[in-house]
C-alpha cells in the first residue's frame, strides 16, 4: 500500500475514534442519568461509524503485509504524523473498550436496580391487595361486602 493511502486511511480512522469516542461519552451519560430514550438513540447513531470504521480496517489489511521500511514517503513528517495518529488510534480504541464494558456495567446495574424496585412495588402490590381483601369481609358475616367501609344500620 502506498504511503499516502495509508496516511489517508489511519486519518480517517482517527476521525472516525474521535466521534465514537464522543458518542460513548453521551452514552455513558445517559445511562447514569436513566434516559433510555436518548441511550437508544445514540446507539443507533453509533452504527454509521461503527460500519464505518470497519471498512477502513478492512482496507487497511493489505498494509500489514507491507514492510514498513520499504513504503516511500514523500516527506517525512507525514510519515511521524501517521505513525502519532496509529498510535492515538490504538489509545482510542483500548478506550472505547473500556467504555463500552463499564456501559454494560452501569446497564447490568440499572436492570438489577429495577428487578429490585419492581419486586419491592410488587410486594407493597400484594400486601395492599391482601389488606384490601381482608377488609372486604364484614365482622358480623362471613360473605363479601361490596367495600371496606359498609355501615350496618340494622337494629338490634
Amino acid at each position: 500500500m502506498d504511503s499516502t493511502t495509508l496516511a489517508d486511511l489511519i486519518s480517517e480512522r482517527h476521525a472516525t475514534l474521535v466521534e465514537l469516542l464522543d458518542l460513548s461519552k453521551d452514552q455513558v451519560a445517559a445511562i447514569k442519568s436513566g434516559r433510555m430514550t436518548d441511550l437508544m438513540s445514540i446507539l443507533s447513531t453509533k452504527q454509521r461509524p461503527i460500519k464505518k470504521l470497519s471498512q477502513i480496517t478492512e482496507s487497511l489489511r493489505p498494509a500489514l503485509a507491507d514492510k514498513p521500511d520499504s513504503r516511500a514517503w514523500p516527506d517525512p513528517s507525514r510519515r511521524e504524523r501517521c505513525r502519532e495518529q496509529q498510535n492515538q488510534c490504538e489509545m482510542m480504541h483500548a478506550k472505547l473498550l473500556e467504555i463500552e464494558a463499564a456501559c454494560e456495567a452501569l446497564l447490568e446495574e440499572n436492570r438489577t436496580d429495577m428487578t429490585q424496585r419492581l419486586e419491592r412495588l410488587s410486594s407493597g402490590t400484594d400486601a395492599t391487595s391482601g389488606y384490601s381483601r381482608a377488609q372486604s369481609f364484614s365482622p358480623q358475616s362471613s360473605t363479601p361486602s361490596s367495600s371496606g367501609s359498609q355501615l350496618d344500620l340494622s337494629s338490634n
